[in-house]
């Protein structure tokens, strides 16, 4: 149970990042400066490195709007997966957790970089990765679509492949959600762990569009913003989402 001084420390921790996440709010638009003088008092000025696409370097006091295609990628139905077990598999649950979430993490950032992106965010069994979208909104769609098409492929082929030669692991099927908006790139977190951090719905729709088994889905926003070519060979395909709320598409061949 928590105490009474405890709760107040959590009263003050909870509005004083309010009041940044207000002042960050107000200064989008007009790219203001200065935070509020009711922000965190330590190292305001301070500028953080970043993984986030065109944005090397963070500061506090600077937000910035940019636009995002954010993916997100996951291991589906890890709990039925982890009970199927096959007899020569020589590897406890966690140690099988550790060699599967690392044999397919650090491939999947790799293939992502090749196309402009970057992961800037490791979620349990997934990641999330993001591109930025420049003027030209077409090359950003194809270099997305070509980095989770190849994630696909990498998971298939070469991590599945590794996973069964070395510890006999049954194969792991991958997940991915995408989706397009602009986003707040700020910095967040208590003063000594601050990271930067993007903030959009693109983060939010993509987390509810990656419940495919070996598929790739976008949201509304990316669909319509995709590059219209006759005799394409992609297709798509309306999605139920997670989220009712959520309006997906199934890309195919």
């Amino acid at each position: 149970m928590l105490s009474t001084v405890q709760r107040e420390e959590l009263r003050l921790i909870t509005n004083s990042a309010l009041d940044v996440a207000e002042a960050v709010w107000e200064q989008t638009g007009a790219q203001m400066r200065a935070l509020a003088a009711s922000a965190l008092e330590e190292n305001l000025a301070k500028s953080f490195p970043s993984a986030i696409p065109g944005h090397p370097m963070v500061n506090e006091v600077e937000p910035e709007v940019d636009d995002f295609i954010c993916m997100m990628l996951d291991i589906r139905n890890s709990t039925r997966h982890l009970n199927e077990i096959d007899g020569r598999c020589g590897v406890q649950q966690i140690q099988r957790v550790l060699y599967e979430t690392s044999a397919l993490l650090h491939p999947c950032a790799r293939v992502v970089q090749y196309d402009g992106g970057n992961v800037t965010e490791y979620l349990g069994d997934g990641a999330l990765a993001l591109f930025k979208v420049p003027s030209d909104t077409d090359s950003a769609c194809y270099a997305c679509y070509r980095a989770a098409n190849n994630i696909l492929t990498v998971t298939k082929e070469i991590v599945n492949a590794i996973l069964a030669e070395r510890y006999h692991l049954p194969p792991l099927k991958i997940g991915i959600g995408m989706a397009l908006s602009k986003a707040i790139v700020t910095v967040i977190g208590l003063p000594g762990n601050r990271i930067p951090k993007v903030i959009g719905q693109c983060v939010y729709r993509a987390s509810k569009l990656c419940n495919g088994e070996d598929q790739v889905v976008v949201d509304k926003f990316l669909y319509e913003a995709w590059p219209q070519e006759k005799g394409g060979s992609l297709h798509f395909t309306k999605w139920a989402a997670k989220d009712k709320g959520i309006e997906g598409f199934l890309i195919t061949k």
